[in-house]
């Protein structure tokens, strides 16, 4: 119910239990904040474990966990990083993308890819241990993992890796939002449909951005934060040299959009070379 949701955030007294109804206050508190799209994001994805948890809210402001940002390989950055960390929250910036496209709501576009708008921590409860994290009660919302039928392999694989969230979500949209952006802007090349990470192209016979997103969260990810940018090396880039070279060809190959393999099977093989690196 509607006091069940203002009690569960803090927006209403306990004291609803006795009847007691929502102040005008409380009310015109809930809808200051309903009226803001990263708050409602941040509802709908705090229990799949997309977003930081929230603490609590007062008038139109809320607070939300804190989470550090995850490593890159700079030594700049990161003199401290071992190699075995950065696989760990690799591993769990794959799962986080698998996450992404899990909702009912349709894919959940990141468009503005960097290291500060991620926050890493411990992975939480794993599968076949109690209710998974990635279980949302609705059957097949966030079904990248189940609570029965669980593979060996699938459980070690959550206790190898790092919860990675997303702590910045101003620019990130699902589906029917994404299309009305893309699909706006007159254009004569392709490059005038980019917005911020995500890309459209250029129909140069109607000289309008097509609405489809031409690239990919898992395409961006490979490229902002697995492989980098010129102030950042990425987080996989500077790799042992036993793997460097199969490692950076997969990265390369994920990173190009307009490449003909899958991006589903780019990840899958990504994600076999980090987990056989923590066999290791």
């Amino acid at each position: 119910s509607l006091l069940d949701f203002m009690v569960s955030y803090g927006l209403a007294p306990e004291s609803r239990n006795l009847g007691t109804p929502p102040s005008a206050a409380q009310l015109h508190s809930l809808w200051s904040l309903l009226d803001q799209d990263e708050f409602v994001h941040l509802l709908l994805l705090t229990r799949a474990q997309v977003t930081p948890s929230l603490l609590g809210s007062c008038g139109h402001a809320y607070v939300v966990t804190s989470q550090p940002p995850p490593p890159s390989a700079s030594l700049v950055h990161a003199p401290h990083v071992s190699w075995r960390e950065r696989v760990r929250t690799a591993l769990g910036f794959l799962s986080l993308e698998e996450r992404l496209g899990a909702s009912p709501y349709g894919i959940l576009h990141l468009c503005d890819i960097q290291h500060t708008n991620f926050g890493v921590q411990p992975s939480g409860t794993c599968p076949g241990e109690g209710k998974s994290f990635l279980d949302h009660g609705r059957s097949g919302f966030f079904s990248v993992a189940r609570r029965n039928g669980i593979e060996p392999d699938e459980a070690e694989q959550c206790k190898n890796e790092l919860l990675v969230r997303v702590i910045d979500i101003d620019i990130t949209f699902f589906d029917r939002r994404m299309k009305e952006i893309l699909g706006q802007p007159r254009c004569d090349t392709d490059e005038e449909c980019q917005f911020f990470d995500c890309d459209a192209y250029c129909d140069k016979w109607r000289k309008q951005c097509v609405d489809v997103r031409a690239n990919s969260n898992m395409q961006a990810i490979c490229q902002k934060i697995f492989i980098g940018v010129p102030s950042i090396t990425g987080l996989l880039w500077n790799s042992p040299w036993r793997i460097r070279r199969q490692l950076q060809s997969v990265l390369t190959e994920c990173a190009d959009y307009a490449s003909v393999i899958d991006k589903r099977e780019l990840a899958a093989r990504l994600r076999t070379i980090l987990l056989d690196e923590l066999k290791r």
